[in-house]
């Protein structure tokens, strides 16, 4: 029985695919446009509607809109739906359709520099399997890989190919059971606390990447068994983990 890791889980939105420098992230951009769509007088584009939006990065689109409608500052927001019979699965219909026209275009689609050289040499070392869960849609991911076609991922789970999505464990089960391998030879790494909790919950290996908007003190906080600032750290890191974890 093979208890080394063999299986890397990538996030896919800002741990390995970027906007381009002096964008926002297609998510949070996508957020502040559909918001300011219904409420035109009022900009979302400031500091508290962007905190609120980034503290809930990871989870499915649809609980990511459910979840920010939950905070008292919204309520001027939900106030207007119910006034004119807007439902929140309409608004997560048109935040789709804002964001998927933002990843159209590739500058909210860069893949990191350093990618291809990271997973040569994860290859190097024994990795035999790239595979990716997201928060985005089957439609949102094939935008991405439309424009990164070498992304050489075995596995991408959306949110629409499982039951119950981020942070449940289903995703990275649906891969453990593609390769036939178990907790022990997975780890899962990304930007997001979802991401962390989603490793958790299916016991495998977590690795918070200080990509995104979420600091290091916040990954140690949630119990992320690893912090890196790149992924171009994560060869030397699952060498480590081989090596003292078993």
């Amino acid at each position: 029985m093979n208890k080394k890791i063999s299986t890397v889980v990538f996030d896919l939105y800002e741990t390995i695919i970027f906007p381009k420098k002096g964008f926002k992230p297609a998510p949070l951009q996508a957020f502040i446009n559909t918001f300011n769509y219904y409420l035109p007088d009022k900009s979302y584009d400031n500091k508290i509607f962007i905190d609120i939006v980034n503290k809930n990065m990871g989870h499915s689109k649809r609980k990511h809109l459910s979840l920010i409608l939950e905070y008292p500052y919204l309520t001027e927001f939900n106030k207007y739906l119910t006034k004119n019979n807007i439902t929140q699965n309409q608004v997560y219909n048109k935040f789709i359709d804002v964001q998927c026209e933002l990843l159209e275009n590739p500058d909210y689609c860069v893949l990191a520099d350093n990618y291809h050289k990271t997973i040569e040499e994860l290859q190097k070392i024994g990795i035999k399997n790239i595979c990716a869960t997201t928060g985005f849609n089957y439609l949102q991911a094939s935008i991405i890989l439309h424009h990164n076609p070498k992304l050489k991922l075995g596995k991408i789970i959306t949110t629409d190919n499982v039951k119950k999505p981020r942070p449940a464990p289903d995703g990275i089960h649906k891969i453990m059971n593609k390769y036939d391998i178990y907790d022990y030879n997975v780890i899962k790494i990304g930007d997001t606390i979802a991401d962390i909790q989603e490793a958790h919950n299916a016991k495998v290996i977590s690795i918070g990447i200080t990509t995104g908007s979420v600091l290091c003190e916040e990954f140690k906080a949630n119990n992320a068994e690893y912090v890196i600032n790149n992924i171009d750290e994560l060869p030397e890191l699952v060498k480590n983990i081989n090596k003292n974890y078993f």
